[in-house]
């Protein structure tokens, strides 16, 4: 299991984004758009994203990963990631 830290804002309940974090089983070469989605199947999380080539080529998938530009489909996840738009 790794915990994986989310940031969640819904303009009807929030005042201002958060960090929420989420616990999923990581598998061998798991990308951070994989993650994203057992996050959603486990938790009815209904976390927004976007994607589109899975390859790496569109760039659709753009996100902060702990801080930095990345990939969503390109980035393999890891324990205490931070995933931002």
């Amino acid at each position: 299991m790794i915990k994986v830290y989310v940031s969640r804002f819904n303009k009807e309940v929030d005042s201002e984004p958060h960090m929420e974090c989420y616990e999923i089983e990581k598998t061998p070469h798991m990308k951070v758009l994989d993650a994203l989605q057992a996050i959603n199947d486990k938790y009815d999380a209904d976390i927004s994203f976007r994607s589109s080539c899975r390859a790496g080529q569109c760039g659709s998938c753009g996100i902060l990963f702990n801080g930095n530009g990345a990939l969503a489909c390109q980035k393999e996840i890891k324990d205490n990631a931070r995933i931002e738009p």
